[in-house]
């Protein structure tokens, strides 16, 4: 399970590693799901305003597939929803796996799964993540498998923190001997 902190005390952490809010590497407009209202859309979880939240629309599950302008490697997620039945309870992250459905969501191998309590969901906390299976995104997958008891799942925000990852540029370096 991930560890959650406080967001103050993980900005040291961030801080030494160079880790900063992802969200202009995230392409919003590319940004898609599945089982999701048409009415509350993903593009809302990335507006800045935790009042317009992304819903699911026919059952408490839903996919979220978020993607980034260039690879990046993410440290940490910050999921807001509001207080309630509605908000996540059992969440799994994939890396790079742009095709995911219910079925494989439900029963693959992610690379990490979170437990969300209420006090996990509020904008103040961070999950910390597995850097090394957050390494080189593309596109990171969010499932909800499971609320806290009601049939649709809600999302305030969705925010994460992490670094671009440059690109070698063969042209810098210099034949040796």
């Amino acid at each position: 399970m991930a560890e959650v902190v406080a967001a103050q005390g993980v900005a040291q952490t961030q801080a030494l590693f160079g880790v900063g809010d992802l969200s202009g590497s995230i392409e919003a407009s590319k940004c898609y799901g599945s089982n999701v209202s048409p009415g509350k859309p993903i593009a809302n979880l990335f507006m800045g305003d935790e009042r317009a939240a992304g819903v699911s629309e026919d059952d408490e599950q839903i996919i979220i597939n978020i993607v980034f302008r260039e690879a990046v490697c993410i440290h940490s997620i910050n999921i807001v929803a509001p207080p309630g039945e509605e908000a996540p309870k059992e969440v799994k992250l994939f890396c790079n796996q742009p095709s995911l459905g219910f079925p494989d969501c439900e029963d693959g191998p992610c690379a990490q799964a979170l437990s969300l309590t209420a006090e996990d969901l509020a904008a103040d906390r961070v999950n910390e993540l597995k850097m090394a299976k957050f390494n080189y995104v593309n596109i990171l997958t969010v499932f909800v498998g499971e609320t806290h008891g009601d049939s649709v799942c809600s999302i305030s925000s969705i925010k994460l923190n992490g670094k671009t990852r440059e690109s070698t540029n063969m042209a810098n370096f210099k034949k040796v001997g």
